[in-house]
């Protein structure tokens, strides 16, 4: 086989994931950038603007220099996905799971700092009252 076909062979299914995740989540994969402007407007249009500079079709052709590569490698990047978004499931899962259990502590940390907010500002009224 040729260098090129040799390469993208080469490609394994989680670097290109990877590469996928880098690519479309990456500050620096976008156009040109706009002069910066202190609008919300403006930052959320350059926003939007950066999620339509991936064009998947280029992405797939640097890694996949022939038709046949990509098809031949779908079944394990179908894998790779799979796995990945099992991971992704069982993290948030777990994630989950330990705040639900913190959320009664959380609540009663939350209520002891109120408290113990009102007795403060009790105190600085009653201060502020004796000093006058």
């Amino acid at each position: 086989p040729s260098v090129p076909a040799a390469a993208a062979a080469a490609v394994s299914p989680d670097a290109l994931l990877d590469a996928l995740d880098f690519s479309t989540n990456s500050r620096y994969y976008s156009a040109p950038a706009k002069e910066e402007t202190s609008k919300q407007d403006d930052n959320d249009e350059q926003q939007s603007q950066q999620q339509h500079d991936f064009d998947p079709i280029a992405f797939l052709n640097q890694h996949y220099y022939t038709e046949q590569q990509l098809v031949s490698a779908l079944p394990t990047l179908r894998s790779a996905i799979s796995t990945r978004l099992t991971t992704l499931d069982d993290s948030l899962s777990t994630t989950l799971r330990h705040q639900a259990s913190l959320a009664p502590l959380i609540s009663q940390d939350v209520l002891h700092a109120r408290n113990a907010v009102h007795q403060l500002a009790s105190r600085m009224h009653s201060v502020k009252t004796q000093a006058l």
